[in-house]
């Protein structure tokens, strides 16, 4: 994009579609500017949401009624169930569930685990345009008619989606060049508008296009700025003008010492003996302004798109990048998966594979743990005997141990049915001995008296 255009798109951004030729925020103009901190932002995303998709889990539900299901599953861990029940999402579907198992294999399991480059290229479709598009490929006849071997991620800048007068279904076609394709061969993922909320999309690039073109307008001023700056970009010279012999002497000491320059740390180093005035003619207070609102338009459009602006800052220490991962986790990336699992479930899974709604999709919360909080909360329930061994081990999807099902007590950390049986029979043991009858003593022999030898 070249200078004029960026700013172009800048003055239509503040002034509206009366500036120039009245250009809209265009697909092309939202591709075009996806360079710089919002190509940074858009992958950040994405890459947390493909990596948080790859952690899902697919679950068959068991109604009163409802057969079998002939499909693998097992049994879910307590881990799992405390999820579920975290989700309010799931509260109304789960309520008169008579058994909740995951699948452990089915086709659906293999498609998604194979897409795990088309869950990237969706996101940034989302991030970048607000819409994205899958195309499954539909065999026709036979025992597989219909039913999805894979699917392809069309290119949501040439897709238009044509809109319906029926509000139950918004959408008539989706048209593509000259191929129009009906809806249900289409699965179709878009963020909320207040414009058009049937058939449209925002993205949060197209609300942070004026801080985008800016940016871009700003580094194209720099780096001209930078091809026109001039070979000396600093003047030296010495601090007043020679009055007396001895000053011109130290004036031509500099001069000599100037030619022993020496490249240090990317910079000359002038070693001179007298005292020398630096006069910088690189920058102006103009330039200095622009480089400082670049940054500001760097942290606007990072706080658009939800990425903390940290994450974009190589000046970070640990702590700074845990706190980050958290926020970005809880506030960007949790609701980015919403949207892809009730879509995936919608359109793809109860629509090619299981139209009961049986069969769904639920993908793992994506905020990090924190280990030194979980050890701590673990020591904390076993310590105020608020869980048994086994459920802390089973979060961890360890086996469970041997009298793991009961509280520990703090004597030796025992399970306390060994430590009950334990006083139990030192009691019984001790009842015992007291009412064993002591036997009555023997006959007492005299003592023996020195010198004299014992009776016979």
């Amino acid at each position: 994009m070249s200078q004029s255009e960026a700013f172009g798109d800048i003055a239509h951004a503040f002034l509206g579609s009366g500036y120039g030729s009245g250009r809209s925020a265009s697909v092309s103009s939202l591709i075009a500017n996806y360079a710089g901190p919002a190509y940074s932002c858009a992958m950040i995303n994405a890459a947390a949401v493909t990596k948080a998709a790859t952690k899902f889990q697919l679950l068959v539900q068991t109604n009163p009624g409802d057969p079998a299901p002939e499909c693998t599953r097992k049994a879910l861990s307590r881990r799992q169930w405390r999820m579920l029940e975290g989700r309010k999402s799931l509260t109304a579907k789960m309520a008169n569930a008579v058994d909740v198992a995951e699948v452990a294999d089915h086709p659906v399991i293999d498609l998604l685990w194979a897409a795990t480059r088309s869950f990237l290229h969706t996101q940034l479709y989302l991030e970048v345009l607000g819409c994205a598009y899958w195309k499954p490929w539909l065999p026709k006849g036979g025992m597989l008619d219909r039913i999805p071997q894979g699917f392809s991620v069309l290119p949501a800048q040439q897709i238009a989606p044509k809109a319906s007068k029926d509000l139950t279904a918004p959408v008539l076609e989706f048209v593509w060049g000259q191929t129009h394709i009906p809806p249900e061969e289409i699965v179709w993922f878009h963020n909320p508008s207040l414009a058009d909320p049937f058939v449209g999309g925002d993205s949060w690039l197209r609300a942070a296009l004026p801080d985008a073109a800016l940016f871009a307008a700003v580094a194209n001023h720099i780096l001209d700025s930078l091809a026109n700056m001039p070979t000396v970009s600093t003047l030296i010279s010495p601090a007043g003008a020679p009055t007396t012999f001895s000053e011109s002497f130290n004036q031509q000491r500099m001069q000599e010492d100037i030619r022993k320059a020496a490249w240090k740390r990317g910079q000359w180093a002038i070693l001179s003996s007298v005292q020398l005035d630096a006069k910088d003619i690189g920058k102006n207070a103009r330039d200095m302004e622009l480089t400082a609102q670049r940054g500001l338009s760097r942290d606007g459009i990072a706080n658009m798109a939800g990425v903390p602006v940290s994450m974009l800052s190589p000046d970070v220490n640990i702590d700074n990048v845990k706190a980050s991962a958290r926020q970005h986790a809880e506030t960007a990336i949790y609701w980015r998966l919403m949207l892809l699992e009730a879509v995936i479930n919608e359109q793809f899974i109860q629509r090619y594979f299981d139209p009961t709604g049986r069969l769904y999709l639920v993908f793992d919360d994506p905020t990090p743990s924190d280990v030194a909080e979980e050890i701590a909360q673990d020591t904390s329930d076993r310590s105020n005997y608020i869980r048994v061994p086994n459920e802390l081990r089973a979060d961890k999807n360890l086996d469970p141990i041997e009298g793991g099902d009961e509280l520990w007590m703090p004597q030796g950390m025992a399970p306390i049915s060994q430590l009950v049986a334990r006083d139990l029979n030192a009691q019984a043991a001790a009842f015992a001995a007291a009412r064993v009858p002591q036997q009555p003593p023997g006959p007492t022999m005299p003592p023996e008296t020195p010198g004299k030898p014992a009776a016979a």
